[in-house]
């Protein structure tokens, strides 16, 4: 019994979503359920790179740190901005293609692209990326399976 109680508190202490909250996120064409990190603000209306009203939420944490839920007009743009010559996409299991990287101020950002939908944050710093990395793979849809496996 005792080993079950302790074995039962270090999945809590260890739990992903530790330090995060359960949000829904809408959009045009529906809404999905996501994990944030906590002590945020809401931002709306929503706007892409260009300054285009876009489908979506947006989460302040401030000093420029944003996480990002949206869904663009084209499957071709980006909602922060990425130079393309520098940084290449990487495949996500999913199917979606994921870049990430680390600005000159030290500071962590990514941007998920699944259809039109992109996710993302900015301005992260290490210690808190664990945490942002979980809320933006919290809203990746998995690719569906075909077959029997």
């Amino acid at each position: 019994m005792r080993i079950a109680i302790v074995f039962s508190l270090l999945l809590l202490a260890c739990s992903p979503y530790r330090g995060l909250r359960k949000q829904t996120i809408t959009y045009d064409g529906g809404s999905k359920t996501v994990y944030v990190p906590k002590k945020f603000e809401r931002r709306q209306p929503v706007y892409d790179s260009l300054s285009k009203p876009v489908s979506g939420e947006v989460f302040n944490y401030g000093s420029g740190r944003t996480l990002y839920f949206v869904q663009l007009p084209d499957t071709a743009s980006f909602y922060q901005t990425v130079d393309t010559t520098k940084h290449v996409a990487v495949l996500h299991p999913a199917g979606a293609r994921m870049y990430k990287c680390i600005d000159s101020a030290g500071r962590y950002w990514r941007e998920v692209q699944q259809g039109r939908m992109r996710y993302g944050y900015t301005d992260i710093s290490f210690d808190d990326q664990i945490k942002f990395d979980t809320a933006v793979n919290s809203a990746i849809t998995p690719r569906r399976r075909r077959g029997l496996f």
